[in-house]
């Protein structure tokens, strides 16, 4: 739970990388962690379509994340 918030911080901060870095260190408790495998996608695919700064990132970010809630 503390990897998955310590990656999501970072994702929310545009920080793909990191928030990658904190998902995958999910798997060395749980290989099988589904939800760290969905936000690590997630957050490649990101980070693949949008080369972007740090601030355009966190834009991005906050669109995204509005779009998953209800």
């Amino acid at each position: 739970q503390e990897l998955l918030g310590e990656g999501q911080r970072a994702f929310e901060r545009g920080e793909f990388q990191g928030a990658i870095d904190a998902w995958s260190r999910i798997f060395l408790i749980d290989i099988d962690h589904h939800e760290a495998a969905r936000r690590i996608e997630e957050a490649r695919r990101l980070k693949a379509e949008h080369g972007l700064g740090h601030g355009h990132a966190n834009a991005l970010v906050a669109a995204t994340l509005a779009e998953d809630r209800p």
